[in-house]
């Protein structure tokens, strides 16, 4: 009996894990129906022509050399800006100054389909394998800026 409990138990925790699997792939196509990757000169239009700053996650992407960095901040569009002024992350400061070009993609946590900054922030650092082959150094952090 108490072998048939743990397995029906490790059954149950497949299953769990295979449900939650699903839901986070399907709020991950939500948010890629809802956003799009722009240029830098479109993301600052964007940011003198938008009036409120919102929460969500931003994903900096360096086409020259395929990197990311995943981040999350209070104020994504201010957040953002900081990055290619020197106050981010070196690394895509660096390479921005050294001409690489940069295209970001920003995703507001309101509609989402995520209740946390730092899910939707987990989530994206996993899906562009932005710890192991990007600029991300941690596997996200919860700080907001």
């Amino acid at each position: 009996m108490g072998k048939e409990s743990a397995l029906s138990g490790s059954q149950e925790a497949e299953e769990a894990e295979k449900i939650a699997y699903e839901q986070r792939a399907k709020r991950l196509e939500t948010v890629f129906k809802e956003s799009r990757e722009i240029s830098l000169d479109e993301f600052y239009i964007i940011k003198d022509t938008q009036g409120e700053d919102v929460p969500g996650v931003y994903i900096l992407h360096n086409t020259s050399n395929e990197k990311y960095y995943v981040g999350q901040s209070s104020h994504i569009l201010r957040r953002v800006t900081q990055h290619f002024l020197g106050h981010g992350n070196g690394d895509v400061y660096a390479d921005y100054r050294l001409g690489n070009e940069f295209r970001v993609r920003l995703v507001k946590l309101v509609g989402s389909g995520y209740e946390s900054l730092d899910t939707l922030e987990r989530d994206m650092i996993a899906k562009y394998d932005a710890l192991e082959t990007g600029y991300n150094k941690i596997a996200g952090n919860g700080m907001e800026y």
